[in-house]
């Protein structure tokens, strides 16, 4: 029966109830208002939580050879380093969405079987945190929802350890107004006072390319801070991977060093690197193969052994580093000769292989005020607090089914979708 309903998963999207949004709260991302569905709260049961540990603890471990891989100097990430193995300190576990029954612990499952059935629904595991302030939004005002809590308890206690102050830093240019956009709404300020960042998202400071040198070369403190990194790359650059950037502290050895050193993030890769060099770790993905939710393709060569194993199943197959969210992202069958030129053409473009693992087709409900059938899918964070790895809480997010970015096969926080709250 498990490995049934596994197996049905991945063929039909299933309207599983009737729901109703009622009025929303709004939460801010990218300028703009989100809707929140209000008295929405799917509680986690302690099987369900654990499982999400275990994975987390799985991830750590798989992505730990690839951060010793990437290390450029003795102390890179040495703030990263809990009972002396290397640990993200926060992840975002993306998945198709969990049965009610399941995240409520109704079922009859195993924790081995609940742990093993929530692996084979994992869209990704990110480790690069962002959309903050969204992601805290209560289902009820009153409420401090586990994620918000944990989070600034997390950053707590690394400040209290370490005795630094935490910024969070943008290594470029586009993606420092990117930020001041999507967690402000400020699309022409250049500057945001520490006392705003701490209140709003937790942090101590919100900074660019120029106040991380400026701290380095005229104020010399900058061995007071941690840094919090945000290196994904521009959607200029997702859109054309040939693109070059300009990379103000990271193409800077010196600079790039001292932010290793001080990094919270297991993202920083040399600019010098040819992009299909093995040290790359930026929005990696090939932890995913050894934690054995996807496969790697190297060479366009290996297009044929998939389809022994994935004939007649739609596949989704996305570049091993170097992009997020959907860019670069593919789907389809590898029967599909269209579909198969189009997969050689990412390996070549993207460099360093694609992952690829089976793709479900999400579950639906309707929204019983206008009728409208939603796609859902949840998010789940996880970190450390006390030196050990622990559940936080997350979303659950519905996007209407006719919205243009469904219809592409792309389920994320858009303008039009509505998040619950998961504890």
């Amino acid at each position: 029966m498990f490995k049934q309903q596994i197996e049905s998963e991945y063929t039909s999207s299933k309207v599983e109830n009737v729901i109703q949004f009622n009025r929303s709260k709004k939460a801010l991302l990218k300028g703009k208002d989100i809707n929140y569905f209000c008295e929405h709260l799917i509680t986690a049961s302690p099987i369900v939580r654990k499982a999400f540990i275990d994975i987390y603890r799985e991830y750590n471990e798989a992505f730990s050879k690839y951060v010793i891989a990437n290390t450029e100097n003795e102390y890179d990430y040495k703030y990263t380093r809990f009972g002396g193995t290397y640990r993200n300190i926060i992840v975002q576990i993306d998945i198709n969405a969990l049965p009610v029954e399941i995240f409520m612990g109704w079922s009859d499952m195993s924790q081995t079987e609940v742990t093993k059935y929530i692996k084979s629904r994992i869209f990704e595991v990110e480790n690069n945190w962002a959309a903050y302030k969204a992601h805290g939004t209560p289902c009820k005002p009153e409420r401090v929802t586990s994620y918000r809590d944990k989070t600034i308890t997390m950053l707590d206690e690394i400040r209290e350890s370490t005795g630094k102050k935490i910024v969070l830093l943008a290594v470029t240019d586009e993606k420092y107004l990117s930020i001041l956009e999507s967690e402000f709404g400020m699309e022409y300020c250049s500057h945001i006072f520490p006392e705003i960042a701490c209140k709003e998202i937790g942090f101590d400071g919100v900074w660019g390319a120029r106040e991380f040198i400026y701290h380095v070369e005229d104020k010399k403190d900058i061995d007071s801070f941690l840094f919090y990194v945000r290196t994904s790359n521009p959607p200029r650059k997702l859109r054309n991977p040939n693109e070059d950037i300009v990379h103000p502290i990271l193409g800077i050895s010196k600079y790039r060093e001292i932010l290793k050193r001080q990094s919270l993030t297991f993202n920083i890769d040399n600019p010098g690197w040819e992009k299909t060099d093995g040290r790359n770790i930026n929005d990696s993905k090939k932890y995913m193969v050894d934690m054995g939710i996807a496969e790697i393709l190297d060479s366009p060569d290996d297009i044929f052994l998939l389809r022994g194993k994935y004939g007649g199943m739609r596949i989704r197959a996305k570049p091993s580093t170097g992009s997020y969210g959907c860019y670069g992202h593919l789907s389809g069958f590898v029967d599909d000769k269209k579909f198969r030129y189009s997969l050689r053409k990412g390996i070549k473009e993207w460099g360093g292989g694609v992952v690829v693992q089976p793709e479900y087709e999400p579950p639906a409900v309707i929204n019983s005020i206008d009728g409208k059938e939603y796609v859902y899918m949840d998010r789940v964070f996880c970190g450390i607090l006390n030196g050990a790895e622990e559940y936080f809480g997350g979303q659950r997010i519905y996007v209407p089914k006719d919205s243009f970015e469904v219809k592409k096969r792309r389920l994320h926080i858009v303008d039009e979708a509505v998040l619950g709250e998961i504890e």
